[in-house]
Protein backbone atom coordinates (compact mmCIF):
# COMPACT_ATOMS: atom_id res chain seq x y z
CA UNK A 1 0.00 0.00 0.00
CA UNK A 2 1.49 3.53 -0.83
CA UNK A 3 2.14 6.15 2.04
CA UNK A 4 0.72 9.30 1.27
CA UNK A 5 3.28 12.21 1.91
CA UNK A 6 3.31 13.66 5.13
CA UNK A 7 1.72 17.41 5.15
CA UNK A 8 3.34 19.76 7.07
CA UNK A 9 1.43 21.94 9.86
CA UNK A 10 -0.96 24.69 8.71
CA UNK A 11 1.40 27.38 9.95
CA UNK A 12 4.31 26.37 7.34
CA UNK A 13 1.91 25.78 4.63
CA UNK A 14 0.82 29.13 5.46
CA UNK A 15 4.02 30.85 5.67
CA UNK A 16 5.38 28.77 2.55
CA UNK A 17 2.36 29.52 -0.06
CA UNK A 18 0.06 31.92 1.19
CA UNK A 19 -2.60 28.86 1.58
CA UNK A 20 -2.98 26.08 4.35
CA UNK A 21 -5.24 23.31 2.74
CA UNK A 22 -3.31 20.66 2.96
CA UNK A 23 -4.86 18.84 -0.26
CA UNK A 24 -4.21 21.56 -2.30
CA UNK A 25 -0.72 21.83 -1.02
CA UNK A 26 0.03 18.17 -1.63
CA UNK A 27 -1.84 18.35 -5.11
CA UNK A 28 0.15 21.71 -6.40
CA UNK A 29 3.40 19.70 -4.61
CA UNK A 30 2.65 16.77 -7.04
CA UNK A 31 2.30 18.44 -9.84
CA UNK A 32 5.49 20.86 -9.18
CA UNK A 33 7.37 17.87 -8.86
CA UNK A 34 6.33 16.22 -11.99
CA UNK A 35 6.91 19.45 -14.30
CA UNK A 36 10.55 19.58 -12.50
CA UNK A 37 11.42 15.92 -13.37
CA UNK A 38 10.41 16.13 -16.29
CA UNK A 39 12.84 19.43 -17.30
CA UNK A 40 15.11 17.94 -16.07
CA UNK A 41 15.00 14.38 -18.05
CA UNK A 42 15.19 16.77 -20.87
CA UNK A 43 18.07 18.36 -19.67
CA UNK A 44 20.17 16.53 -17.62
CA UNK A 45 18.94 12.77 -17.63
CA UNK A 46 21.94 11.16 -15.86
CA UNK A 47 20.96 13.70 -12.85
CA UNK A 48 21.86 12.00 -9.75
CA UNK A 49 22.51 15.09 -6.59
CA UNK A 50 19.72 17.21 -6.49
CA UNK A 51 19.12 20.68 -4.55
CA UNK A 52 15.61 21.99 -3.66
CA UNK A 53 17.15 25.28 -2.54
CA UNK A 54 13.99 27.21 -1.30
CA UNK A 55 12.62 24.29 -0.36
CA UNK A 56 10.28 25.28 2.39
CA UNK A 57 8.26 22.83 4.49
CA UNK A 58 8.77 20.10 1.54
CA UNK A 59 6.47 20.91 -0.73
CA UNK A 60 8.13 19.73 -3.84
CA UNK A 61 10.68 17.89 -1.85
CA UNK A 62 8.74 15.14 -0.36
CA UNK A 63 7.22 13.93 -3.71
CA UNK A 64 10.74 14.31 -5.60
CA UNK A 65 12.09 12.02 -2.71
CA UNK A 66 8.91 9.49 -3.37
CA UNK A 67 9.64 9.53 -7.24
CA UNK A 68 13.09 9.43 -7.43
CA UNK A 69 14.78 7.08 -5.07
CA UNK A 70 18.17 7.34 -6.61
CA UNK A 71 18.80 10.55 -6.48
CA UNK A 72 21.06 12.43 -3.38
CA UNK A 73 18.54 14.78 -2.55
CA UNK A 74 18.97 17.54 -0.26
CA UNK A 75 17.54 21.05 0.55
CA UNK A 76 17.65 24.16 2.42
CA UNK A 77 15.94 27.37 2.78
CA UNK A 78 16.17 30.28 5.24
CA UNK A 79 13.17 29.25 7.54
CA UNK A 80 14.58 26.99 9.84
CA UNK A 81 11.22 25.39 11.08
CA UNK A 82 10.40 24.12 7.82
CA UNK A 83 13.99 22.63 6.90
CA UNK A 84 13.72 20.73 10.62
CA UNK A 85 10.13 20.03 9.47
CA UNK A 86 11.55 18.15 6.32
CA UNK A 87 14.40 16.62 8.41
CA UNK A 88 12.15 14.59 10.50
CA UNK A 89 9.51 14.33 8.13
CA UNK A 90 10.68 13.31 5.01
CA UNK A 91 12.58 9.56 4.66
CA UNK A 92 15.07 10.53 2.36
CA UNK A 93 17.13 13.81 1.82
CA UNK A 94 19.17 16.23 4.37
CA UNK A 95 17.34 19.37 5.12
CA UNK A 96 18.80 22.55 6.54
CA UNK A 97 18.75 25.98 7.18
CA UNK A 98 20.72 28.64 5.19
CA UNK A 99 21.74 32.31 5.23
CA UNK A 100 19.37 35.10 3.38
CA UNK A 101 22.74 36.42 1.83
CA UNK A 102 25.21 33.33 -0.18
CA UNK A 103 27.30 31.93 0.60
CA UNK A 104 25.89 27.80 0.52
CA UNK A 105 26.98 25.56 3.34
CA UNK A 106 27.80 23.11 0.06
CA UNK A 107 31.38 22.34 -1.50
CA UNK A 108 31.89 24.03 -5.14
CA UNK A 109 30.19 21.54 -7.83
CA UNK A 110 28.16 19.31 -5.67
CA UNK A 111 24.99 19.46 -7.13
CA UNK A 112 23.69 17.91 -11.00
CA UNK A 113 20.69 20.11 -10.73
CA UNK A 114 19.36 22.70 -7.90
CA UNK A 115 15.78 23.42 -8.21
CA UNK A 116 14.55 26.78 -7.45
CA UNK A 117 10.85 26.83 -7.35
CA UNK A 118 8.96 30.12 -5.79
CA UNK A 119 12.02 31.21 -5.09
CA UNK A 120 13.45 34.27 -7.61
CA UNK A 121 9.84 34.99 -7.56
CA UNK A 122 10.83 36.80 -4.07
CA UNK A 123 14.01 38.09 -4.50
CA UNK A 124 14.56 41.77 -5.99
CA UNK A 125 17.36 42.10 -8.30
CA UNK A 126 20.64 42.48 -7.09
CA UNK A 127 19.47 39.59 -4.34
CA UNK A 128 19.22 37.25 -7.86
CA UNK A 129 22.26 38.05 -9.14
CA UNK A 130 24.10 36.96 -6.03
CA UNK A 131 22.30 33.47 -5.99
CA UNK A 132 22.67 33.28 -9.63
CA UNK A 133 26.40 33.05 -9.21
CA UNK A 134 26.29 31.35 -6.28
CA UNK A 135 23.87 28.59 -7.73
CA UNK A 136 26.70 28.44 -10.16
CA UNK A 137 29.24 27.53 -7.67
CA UNK A 138 27.49 24.80 -6.52
CA UNK A 139 26.30 23.35 -9.54
CA UNK A 140 29.20 20.82 -11.55
CA UNK A 141 29.74 22.14 -15.45
CA UNK A 142 26.56 20.55 -17.45
CA UNK A 143 24.61 21.19 -14.66
CA UNK A 144 21.11 22.36 -14.43
CA UNK A 145 19.10 25.10 -12.39
CA UNK A 146 14.98 24.63 -12.87
CA UNK A 147 13.40 27.88 -11.61
CA UNK A 148 10.55 29.52 -12.00
CA UNK A 149 9.95 33.23 -12.10
CA UNK A 150 6.74 35.42 -12.34
CA UNK A 151 6.89 36.57 -16.03
CA UNK A 152 4.07 38.29 -18.43
CA UNK A 153 1.12 35.64 -16.86
CA UNK A 154 1.28 36.84 -13.35
CA UNK A 155 2.14 40.28 -14.04
CA UNK A 156 -1.42 40.64 -15.81
CA UNK A 157 -2.83 38.58 -13.15
CA UNK A 158 -1.32 40.54 -10.18
CA UNK A 159 -1.01 43.84 -11.75
CA UNK A 160 -3.32 44.63 -14.86
CA UNK A 161 -3.35 48.31 -14.50
CA UNK A 162 0.78 48.66 -15.09
CA UNK A 163 0.49 47.34 -18.77
CA UNK A 164 3.52 48.53 -19.28
CA UNK A 165 5.86 47.60 -16.67
CA UNK A 166 8.02 45.14 -17.70
CA UNK A 167 7.85 46.01 -21.30
CA UNK A 168 9.83 49.17 -20.20
CA UNK A 169 12.01 48.02 -16.98
CA UNK A 170 11.88 44.19 -17.31
CA UNK A 171 11.75 43.82 -13.79
CA UNK A 172 9.61 45.10 -11.11
CA UNK A 173 10.52 44.56 -7.82
CA UNK A 174 9.29 46.99 -5.19
CA UNK A 175 6.55 45.10 -3.73
CA UNK A 176 6.72 44.08 -0.60
CA UNK A 177 5.28 41.71 1.45
CA UNK A 178 4.77 40.09 4.95
CA UNK A 179 4.48 35.98 4.36
CA UNK A 180 8.05 35.76 6.03
CA UNK A 181 7.74 38.10 8.76
CA UNK A 182 9.62 36.95 11.81
CA UNK A 183 12.19 34.46 9.42
CA UNK A 184 13.34 37.21 6.77
CA UNK A 185 13.48 40.89 7.62
CA UNK A 186 11.46 43.50 6.38
CA UNK A 187 11.81 44.50 2.76
CA UNK A 188 13.74 41.02 1.97
CA UNK A 189 10.40 38.81 0.98
CA UNK A 190 9.14 40.57 -2.14
CA UNK A 191 6.47 39.60 -5.21
CA UNK A 192 8.68 39.99 -8.23
CA UNK A 193 7.57 40.33 -11.91
CA UNK A 194 10.42 40.31 -14.62
CA UNK A 195 9.85 39.85 -18.52
CA UNK A 196 11.53 37.01 -20.48
CA UNK A 197 13.76 39.55 -22.03
CA UNK A 198 15.47 40.47 -18.38
CA UNK A 199 15.57 37.07 -17.46
CA UNK A 200 17.22 35.56 -20.52
CA UNK A 201 19.80 38.71 -20.76
CA UNK A 202 20.45 38.77 -16.81
CA UNK A 203 20.41 34.66 -16.22
CA UNK A 204 22.69 34.56 -19.30
CA UNK A 205 25.55 36.74 -17.41
CA UNK A 206 25.97 33.36 -15.25
CA UNK A 207 24.16 30.62 -17.48
CA UNK A 208 22.85 29.28 -20.85
CA UNK A 209 19.22 29.54 -21.11
CA UNK A 210 18.01 26.37 -22.69
CA UNK A 211 14.17 26.82 -21.54
CA UNK A 212 11.98 29.93 -21.14
CA UNK A 213 8.25 28.29 -20.70
CA UNK A 214 5.36 30.87 -19.79
CA UNK A 215 3.03 29.66 -16.93
CA UNK A 216 5.14 26.03 -17.38
CA UNK A 217 5.03 26.26 -13.59
CA UNK A 218 2.11 27.38 -12.48
CA UNK A 219 -0.76 30.16 -14.27
CA UNK A 220 1.61 32.32 -12.36
CA UNK A 221 5.05 30.31 -12.62
CA UNK A 222 6.70 30.88 -15.71
CA UNK A 223 9.63 27.84 -15.55
CA UNK A 224 13.02 28.62 -16.37
CA UNK A 225 15.90 25.74 -17.49
CA UNK A 226 19.05 27.12 -17.46
CA UNK A 227 22.51 24.80 -18.10
CA UNK A 228 26.13 26.33 -16.65
CA UNK A 229 28.85 25.85 -18.84
CA UNK A 230 31.82 23.40 -19.32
Amino acid sequence: MTVPPAVPPAGLMLRATANADAGQFAAAGAELAAVITAAIDAHHPGAAAVLDWGCGPGRVAVHLAAARPGWDLQGCDIDGEATAWCDEHIRRGAYQQTGLMPPLPYPAGSFDVVIACSVFTHLQRDVQRAWLAEVGRVLRPGGVLAASVHGEPARRTYIPKIPRILEENGIFDDLTVGHLDGVAPAGYYRIVFQSEAWTRAEWGKYFTVVQYQESGLAPAHDLVVCVKGG
